[in-house]
């Protein structure tokens, strides 16, 4: 509770020395400020660890990809300028074989981020993506992807019956 007060004190004083107006509108916003802080505070501890252990191996592996992704998407552009596409829409099921929520989210982002897919659904089988070919190559990783977020978490994803 102390820490909280803390906080909320420290929170205040930084937002009316930032803000230097002195009005009551200006103290009742300080005050929400600072009751947010202190709310999201109370919270971050039940997130879990490994959210912020997660976030930067999934901009790492977001940054080694990016070369893949920009290639895919000028590829992709270059076939709508010559109209030669032929696409062959599918909805594809992705059985996700990890039952982390973080770990689905964060392969779901993976598989956003790749041109031509977009996730549309999730639920306890797996993720449910619109993808514009139907026999993509670059969709045949995501095994690889999903393991690779869970390497680092201490989880073993194909070790489930």
């Amino acid at each position: 509770m102390l820490q909280a007060i803390a906080l909320f004190s420290g929170t205040f004083a930084v937002w009316l020395l930032l803000e230097q107006r002195f009005t009551m509108t200006a103290l009742l916003v300080a005050a929400a400020a600072s009751i947010a802080c202190v709310v999201v505070t109370a919270r971050l501890p039940r997130l879990g660890r490994r959210t912020f252990t997660q976030m930067p191996k999934l901009a790492a592996m977001q940054a080694m990809r990016a070369g893949a992704a920009l290639a895919d998407a000028i590829g992709t552009v270059r076939a709508a300028i010559a109209a030669d596409v032929k696409l062959r829409p599918a909805l594809v099921r992705v059985r996700t074989r990890g039952s982390d929520v973080l770990g689905v989210a964060s392969l779901a982002n993976l598989i956003g981020a790749t041109p031509g897919a977009v996730v549309i659904s999730s639920d306890d089988e797996g993720l449910l993506v619109h993808v514009n070919q139907e026999g993509d190559e670059r969709f045949a990783h995501v095994r690889d992807w999903e393991a690779l977020l869970a390497n680092g978490a201490g989880e073993r994803p194909y070790d489930r019956a």
